[in-house]
């Protein structure tokens, strides 16, 4: 979890405020942190722009070049260890309620 970052506090005092208008009750936000690795790039690409999604049908109506790009700037942009994994940290709000008997 994400210890003193005040952009997730915010966010998640928002999805608070946006559920806990129906009444529900015992409510608790939590921001969970997670790292996500890749043996390499190639990995990590194919897990990113899988045809059926939209960026991956978006990717598949670039030209070869445009995509070459695209590949090379998400390459340069991404934490990389020494022996070539691909890392990078990623994060979600989970909420716990209970609704009133």
């Amino acid at each position: 979890m994400r210890k003193n970052d005040p952009a997730a506090d915010r966010a998640g005092e928002r999805i608070f405020d946006g559920i806990s208008d129906p009444g529900l009750e015992q409510m608790e936000v939590r921001s969970v942190e997670v790292t996500a690795e890749f043996a390499n790039f190639d990995e990590y690409w194919r897990s990113q722009t899988p045809a059926f999604t939209p960026q991956g049908r978006l990717v598949s109506e670039l030209t070869p070049s445009q995509r070459e790009l695209l590949i090379d700037a998400v390459r340069a942009a991404l934490p990389t260890r020494s022996d070539g994994r691909v890392f990078y940290s990623a994060h979600a709000n989970a909420i716990k309620s209970r609704c009133p008997e």
